[in-house]
């Protein structure tokens, strides 16, 4: 059991970095999205 635990203490800081990692990469998207659609709203204004 305790090599498990071991293995979970390596392994949590990787899951944390690549779990901020992915939600940056989802507020990214959504928020470029949002913003091309904006633009696109503007320039069919135009």
């Amino acid at each position: 059991m305790e090599n498990i635990q071991v293995w979970i203490d390596k392994a949590l800081p990787f899951i944390a970095t690549y779990a901020m990692a992915l939600v940056m990469a989802i507020l990214i998207f959504v928020i470029g999205k949002w913003v091309a659609h904006k633009i696109t709203n503007v320039l069919g204004k135009i």
